[in-house]
């Protein structure tokens, strides 16, 4: 139900208007106070705060317009319909900049009343749909900016041929402030040990410590990436250590074996964010002695080749097309090596289980929402190959496809983040907000909005909101015979002689040439 409070110092105009609702809206609102004068109503509406309020504008001690205006301060979305006597009408025009949904000239018909009630309702239906909207948009947006970050952390690692304008603009993209940086590598032996929960619950550590924190998991590994002021600080340096020592614990007690970390050294050029995550990564190498490992395993018995299929799941997810077909070839290569005459069983197996992990950790990357070719058709596509190569050749197209998958789907991210911004100003073009408001709105960077919306829609955000203004404005001017002045009060311009000129140089001529058109 609608709560509505009216504000009227006449009983029998309060019974009145108490009956009109009863009978025409009775199953949608509720009336919550009558208020017999101004003050009365201003401290009632801070209370109960209604949805709508009727308001007589001829009041003893403080009036309807002083009262609308005091309770719009607060209650900035309250809808104010004003009851006026003819002989007030002019004073009641006023109101037009307070932000009332309409007045009403006594004595008025049930036709009139009616239709400014229903005004004030659809209003606030349509306002309580676009909040529901905005809210499921604001949780997909989240989601995505979580994704966001892990897929260029994956393009600043694995990108090829990035300048320093590339370098610096995701920098930017991160909303990272610091030059000086340092790359730490995570691994555990067993799977969904290491999740996006995990990742916050780690970046967190370093946040407390006003260090920036970006990074990503993928497969069995956590890549991060510290940013800081001064990291060869003996302070900040020590911090990191035990924050590290903290963290292998923590994991080492949930996974129940052994977790292994390779920090590199720190660099002060984005230039070397590569050779710092290739540094961590090898020290994790030496740690867990994998080389060595891997090296006997050659000689004793097949070992899957662990480190690409790390390189694969990365490459998809970056959409490196050549990248992934190589080494699909190269793992096809090594399956000939090691199964006599490139058994055709074996290799089957293996890359079903390969497809395995890359579904289970793309779709966990992307998150659920994120859609693969069914598991049931990839094995089934690989038991019906009947030569080792026709496998290969499956499994390079398997993997293009999935690139394309993540391809469309974030270009369908991107849009339905634009949509979202669009909404932002649709609901609020009469304010004045800016870019970065509309990027907090949704969790981004406003470099990143700012390169997405010029992308999509062709103008910069500026542009598109002075676009919204003067389609209302036009529509105000021309549907609802509005005055120049209160158009531009209306699309949120308070000087109208500046709406004007912004008038005139975005439709060729003036509001007043327009309306005598």
């Amino acid at each position: 139900m609608i709560k509505l409070m009216i504000v009227e110092d006449e009983l029998i105009e309060r019974k009145s208007l108490c009956y009109l609702l009863e009978k025409f809206f009775g199953d949608q609102i509720e009336i919550v106070y009558e208020a017999a004068d101004g003050s009365e109503g201003l401290e009632k509406a801070l209370e109960l705060q209604p949805q709508i309020i009727l308001m007589d504008i001829h009041m003893p001690g403080m009036d309807g317009l002083k009262t609308a205006e005091e309770i719009k301060k607060e209650l900035k979305e309250v809808e104010i319909i004003i009851l006026t006597a003819y002989s007030y009408f002019e004073y009641a025009q006023r109101a037009i900049p307070i932000g009332i949904v309409d007045y009403l000239v006594k004595p008025f018909s049930n036709n009139k009343f009616n239709v400014a009630v229903e005004k004030a309702i659809e209003k606030i239906r349509d306002r309580e749909n676009q909040l529901n909207q905005r809210y499921m948009m604001q949780q997909h947006i989240q989601r995505l900016g979580v994704f966001l970050e892990k897929e260029i952390v994956i393009q600043l690692v694995h990108g090829t041929r990035l300048s320093i304008d590339q370098l610096e603009n995701y920098k930017q993209l991160l909303d990272i402030s610091y030059n000086t940086f340092l790359c730490i590598n995570i691994r555990v032996d067993l799977e969904n040990i290491l999740d996006g929960a995990l990742l916050e619950t780690v970046k967190g550590k370093f946040k407390k410590s006003s260090l920036q924190a970006v990074g990503y998991v993928l497969v069995k590994e956590l890549v991060l990436f510290i940013f800081g002021e001064n990291l060869e600080d003996q302070q900040t340096s020590e911090g990191i250590a035990s924050t590290l020592k903290e963290v292998q614990c923590d994991i080492e007690a949930i996974a129940r074996g052994l977790c292994y970390i390779g920090k590199s050294r720190n660099y002060r050029d984005m230039i070397n964010i590569k050779t710092a995550y290739s540094e961590a990564k090898k020290k994790i190498r030496k740690l867990a002695s994998l080389e060595k490992v891997e090296a006997r395993n050659k000689t004793e018995s097949f070992q899957y080749p662990y480190e690409k299929e790390i390189m694969l799941c990365e490459k998809i997810i970056n959409e490196d097309a050549l990248g992934t077909i190589q080494i699909i070839r190269d793992i096809s290569n090594y399956l000939s090596t090691h199964f006599e005459n490139a058994n055709l069983e074996g290799s089957k197996s293996y890359f079903k289980q390969l497809y395995v992990l890359l579904e289970r950790n793309i779709i966990q990357f992307f998150g659920n929402t994120f859609h693969l070719e069914k598991l049931e058709n990839v094995h089934k596509a690989i038991d019906n190959t009947q030569e080792f190569h026709d496998i290969q050749r499956y499994m390079e197209k398997l993997v293009q496809d999935m690139i394309d998958i993540i391809a469309h789907h974030k270009q369908d991210r991107n849009q339905k983040m634009i949509e979202s911004v669009k909404g932002y100003i649709e609901e609020n073009y009469k304010e004045n907000i800016s870019l970065k408001q509309a990027a907090d709105f949704i969790g981004i960077s406003s470099y990143y909005l700012s390169k997405c919306f010029k992308k999509e829609e062709g103008i910069n955000f500026k542009e598109y909101l002075i676009k919204v203004r003067m389609k209302k404005a036009k529509y105000l001017m021309r549907e609802e015979n509005k005055t120049v002045q209160e158009a531009a009060y209306e699309v949120g311009y308070p000087d109208p002689s500046y709406f004007s000129k912004a008038f005139k140089k975005y439709v060729g001529i003036s509001p007043t040439k327009f309306m005598d058109r």
